[in-house]
């Protein structure tokens, strides 16, 4: 069965393992979900009960997924958090989507109307090995997220309605990280492995410390901007079909070309 959260949450070590069907969800009364370590299955999804309703979800280490089992809702994301003045907090660990909502919707990962969120590290992870074949999965986030990894070659990754800010790194494993005609802002490393489809959307790549563009696949992007002082270094050749922009520093070719 799921549960109806008023009280509090609190994971350390070991497996929680919640609900083993569709539908057992954690849905958050208000109550405090907090990870600092071991592993969280959802059956279901995680997501504040109504939109007047508060989620308080901390996420520090250990590795958060869901749904394990599935969803058929078609409002409630997996991973949801819309409540006005709810609490998003993510310094480690990792939230794993491990496949899109139900009833024909690719609703995945939802974080909206979050007045009190830091996040300074952590993982926004796309698909795992039990994701089932061609499932899209949705992101919308108005708050950052620490790193993002599309992880299953049966993931697609799809940004929807907000452009997205990654404090880190953005690593495309396997699968299709698909902008949707949105921004990505990235403070880290790109490293594309698989498929990035941009779109009319633009990357940029925005630090002060020096950032790479690496992987195994050229990235094919549409339009580039560079905003690192330190400068974006190529350890492969790289392509802009659109708008090539400098805001500040320059691109590091080395052997490589644009």
């Amino acid at each position: 069965a799921g549960i109806d959260l008023f009280g509090s949450l609190i994971e350390n070590s070991g497996v929680v393992n919640i609900g083993n069907a569709n539908n057992e969800n954690v849905a958050s009364d208000g109550g405090v979900f907090q990870i600092f370590g071991g592993t969280v299955k959802i059956a279901g999804c995680y997501y504040s009960s109504d939109i007047n309703t508060l989620a308080k979800f901390t996420i520090s280490g250990g590795t958060l997924t869901l749904p394990t089992s599935g969803s058929t809702s078609t409002t409630i994301a997996p991973f949801q958090i819309d409540g006005v003045g709810s609490t998003f907090n993510m310094s480690g660990g990792t939230v794993i989507i491990e496949r899109k909502g139900g009833g024909g919707s690719n609703l995945g990962y939802t974080v909206t109307g979050v007045t009190n969120s830091a996040v300074t590290g952590g993982t926004l992870q796309i698909g795992d090995a039990s994701t089932p074949a061609a499932q899209t999965i949705e992101i919308n986030s108005s708050c950052r997220v620490g790193n993002l990894l599309v992880n299953s070659a049966n993931a697609t990754a799809l940004l929807t309605t907000n452009s997205l800010l990654v404090t880190q790194n953005i690593t495309i494993a396997s699968g299709i990280l698909n902008a949707n005609n949105l921004n990505f802002t990235l403070g880290g490393n790109w490293i594309n492995n698989s498929t990035f489809t941009p779109g009319t959307g633009t990357v940029i790549f925005s630090n002060a410390t020096g950032q790479t563009i690496s992987g195994s696949v050229v990235t094919a992007f549409r339009n580039l901007t560079i905003d690192d002082g330190s400068g974006v270094t190529l350890a492969l050749n790289t392509s802009v079909a659109g708008t090539l922009t400098f805001v500040a520093g320059v691109i590091n070719t080395g052997t490589n070309k644009v």
